[in-house]
């Protein structure tokens, strides 16, 4: 049910995803309860993309390829502000988001490159403070 909902979002805004030979589906997972939740990881050598419903609405978190830690996964918003330093309205993934990967994936990539990561992980663990602080004082 809700892994239509992120296939379809993929097929219409990210169909590059859907290249076997550069990005494989390393997890997928669908449940009922609570209304139905469902998630579907992609992997490249450099970049994991982790897309996820919630309640029916869509979210995509990021981590560096080379990385297997559940800390490193980086909500899209963060991602965005990483780059464009605004504060985002909102953490679901829309076509704004699609947009924004679509025309800096290859900038997103090299900040989450082994030789950039931990410049990166430093930035982000701040903007995501930052944020915290924003919507909760």
């Amino acid at each position: 049910m809700y892994v239509d909902q992120i296939t379809s979002f993929i097929h219409r805004y990210l169909p590059f995803l859907l290249d076997n030979e550069v990005y494989d589906v390393t997890h997928a997972e669908e449940s009922t309860v609570n209304g139905g939740d469902s998630l579907v990881e992609f992997a490249s050598d450099s970049l994991h993309f982790r897309f996820f419903t919630d309640r029916g609405q869509l979210f995509l978190d990021l981590r560096p390829g080379t990385s297997r830690r559940e800390n490193d996964w980086y909500s899209i918003d963060l991602i965005r502000r990483l780059f464009t330093g605004d504060r985002e309205e909102s953490g679901l993934m829309d076509p704004g988001y699609a947009e924004f990967i679509r025309t800096r994936l290859a900038d997103v990539e090299k900040r989450v490159s082994p030789a950039e990561w931990p410049h990166t992980e430093k930035a982000l663990k701040d903007i995501k403070h930052k944020r915290s602080e924003e919507m909760f004082g």
